[in-house]
């Protein structure tokens, strides 16, 4: 009797030890797909409700900590079933080996899911590509500008003021030395050809004998002399009025004297003018190009800092991905172990089975 009833039931020290500790792979592909499965199926919970409820969620913050909730929630509870099952149907009472199936479990379930989101990755990025060339392309010239180191968002800052600039500096060099109006002093010049009885405004032929033969030219003469040209000479003038009129040298001497003070102070004005149209206008570019510095150093300084600031901002947030991906999978892995625990049968079962 005791033999019959020792043949229905075995003892776990009766199993050979080679035979004691075995991966049951069909326990762990049963409890992985039991993870995958339970995790899809609450996820779809929370995604249904959270869409219903999404009105009392205030803000993208709000939905977006509720999603990461529920997908931690819903990832432990998956692994948790999936490792029970796991060491349910390992059929070991070791719970050594409870844990081993559970954990392996869990390994392959994380896998099936890094693989998965690659494979999705994969086919997003893929499926974008073409979108994101013709975006690349529909911004190539605002980008082309900023590409290369502060790049033109900086140059066209200070291109402004540079152009303007090179427009102040070469005004400088097109600021034209004011003439003198000549018609003020050939009128004084005429007035001496008048004292002499001639008509600056007749021919040769109608001067006849009238006593300047040379009248027509008086005038051009003076102003020959008062721009310093050599080929006229004060006293040359002097002798023409003297000789042929009766206007004292004294008289024509003051006259002269009227005529190249009066045209040296003009153009002593002008001259005044142009020195100063050119040092403003050199003042105008000295400024400009110090606005056109001023400006490209605060933009390639501003433009520095906000990629400093991005890039310590990116890493912070890939450490910070890094550190809850950390944590939610070692959650995941105590889930599926305690499941696996859980889910063992004790050594009386494991007796009681024939």
């Amino acid at each position: 009797m005791a033999a019959a009833h020792g043949s229905s039931q075995r003892d776990l020290h009766d199993v050979p030890p080679a035979k004691r500790t075995r991966v049951s792979w069909g326990a762990i592909f049963a409890g992985a797909v039991v993870a995958v499965a339970i995790t899809l199926l609450l996820t779809l919970l929370g995604v249904g409700g959270g869409l219903l409820t999404s009105d009392a969620i205030t803000g993208a913050d709000g939905l977006g900590l509720f999603a990461a909730i529920w997908y931690v929630i819903s990832g432990t509870c998956g692994l948790l079933a999936g490792g029970y099952v796991a060491g349910r149907l390992a059929g070991s009472p070791s719970p050594r080996d409870a844990v081993l199936h559970g954990l392996t479990a869990w390994g392959l379930t994380t896998v099936f899911a890094a693989w998965l989101a690659t494979s999705l990755a994969a086919s997003l990025i893929s499926g974008a590509t073409s979108l994101a060339g013709t975006a690349v392309q529909a911004t190539g010239t605002a980008v082309g500008g900023v590409a290369s180191g502060v790049g033109s968002a900086t140059g066209q800052v200070a291109g402004g003021a540079l152009s303007a600039a090179g427009g102040a500096l070469g005004a400088i060099d097109q600021i034209p030395l004011p003439d003198v109006d000549w018609s003020k002093y050939g009128s004084m010049a005429n007035d001496l050809i008048e004292k002499t009885g001639a008509d600056p405004a007749q021919t040769a032929d109608e001067m006849g004998d009238q006593p300047v033969a040379a009248a027509k030219d008086f005038a051009a003469n003076v102003r020959k002399w008062v721009e310093g040209e050599d080929s006229v000479t004060q006293e040359e003038l002097i002798q023409v009025v003297t000789s042929n009129s009766g206007v004292s040298e004294a008289e024509a001497r003051k006259g002269l004297d009227e005529i190249n003070s009066a045209y040296t102070t003009a153009k002593t004005e002008a001259t005044e003018a142009y020195e100063t149209a050119k040092a403003e206008a050199s003042d105008a570019y000295g400024a400009a190009e110090d606005r056109a510095t001023q400006a490209y150093q605060t933009a390639k300084t501003e433009a520095t800092e906000a990629a400093q600031t991005a890039y310590e901002e990116g890493t912070d947030a890939l450490g910070t991905a890094a550190l809850a991906s950390f944590a939610v999978l070692l959650l995941g892995a105590l889930a599926a172990s305690f499941g696996a625990s859980l889910g063992r049968p004790d050594e009386d079962e494991f007796r009681t089975r024939g």
